[in-house]
């Protein structure tokens, strides 16, 4: 798949074999050839591109449609044009074409997926709003967390979900990792941590892993609350996750309450990936 844009003919298939699939990555070309890439880590990747290279005159490759600051970046510092994947929620393309720089969107037959975190510790989750990206919240995210000394992996839009931001950290306290971040985001965003999460093929081992991690943490009474975002192996919706993870925990002597618990339960589900949080009301 080849586009023009700004005098240079671009081979997308091949741009994007020289970009991570990692997280969200600009890449710089210049005569059809990728001369420097950055990656989204503190900022968002396209600021970081025009902060540190030469862009005038260039064309900007995102692998996620821009955000309207990183558009007024892209504009002030004179690119020739700007191609970017369909995926995400900025406003930066509108906003590019009334300030005169030509966006070309495109859809690769086989465009790169965000792979999830190997072990999720804390997922923001959020939606709706137009002007708020994936990249938005991950970038704030990695530059909170390493403002107080934690290194983290930060996914943005996993498997290309859109409102969801998955952290896993490398070192550092996750505890202090999502209270920081709940602290932040929590009066708008969903934060929440995870004591289990695995790769599951079977509901036999899940269960033995819940109740060895999950189940000395519970204060009686608990609620189970799911969210299956991907169907998998073990668990095709919520409501089938929730009944044999509140079974689970039942069989070790602890009573339910979905009304009024003390201990909310949580459950993600992405394939195969099962990942189990406990949250304890204060008081």
């Amino acid at each position: 798949m080849k586009v023009t844009l700004g005098g240079q003919t671009i081979d997308v298939e091949e741009v994007l074999k020289r970009i991570s699939s990692t997280t969200v990555a600009a890449a710089l070309i210049k005569d059809g050839e990728v001369v420097a890439v950055e990656e989204t880590g503190g900022e968002h990747a396209e600021k970081k591109l025009v902060r540190k290279h030469d862009v005038e005159g260039a064309v900007i490759f995102v692998t996620a449609r821009p955000c309207r600051y990183c558009a007024e970046a892209m504009a002030e510092a004179g690119v020739a044009g700007v191609v970017y994947l369909g995926k995400g929620r900025g406003y930066g393309p509108y906003l590019l074409e009334r300030l005169g720089v030509p966006c070309v969107e495109v859809h690769p037959s086989e465009p790169p997926a965000w792979r999830p975190v190997p072990r999720l510790d804390v997922l923001i989750t959020f939606g709706g709003n137009p002007y708020l990206t994936e990249e938005d919240v991950a970038a704030r995210t990695y530059a909170l967390l390493t403002g107080i000394g934690i290194e983290a992996e930060v996914v943005p839009a996993p498997n290309n979900m859109a409102g969801r931001v998955e952290v896993m950290v490398k070192r550092g306290d996750p505890d202090r990792a999502h209270g920081r971040l709940k602290e932040t985001f929590g009066s708008v965003f969903k934060v929440r941590r995870f004591q289990l999460s695995g790769d599951y093929e079977d509901r036999e081992s899940l269960a033995e892993d819940v109740l060895e991690v999950v189940e000395p943490l519970i204060e009686d009474p608990f609620a189970v609350r799911a969210n299956v975002a991907s169907p998998g192996p073990t668990f095709s919706g919520s409501k089938e996750a929730e009944v044999f993870i509140g079974d689970v925990l039942t069989s070790a002597g602890h009573e339910v309450d979905l009304e009024d618990p003390r201990t909310l339960v949580h459950v993600d589900v992405l394939g195969r990936r099962v990942s189990v949080g406990v949250e304890r009301r204060d008081g």
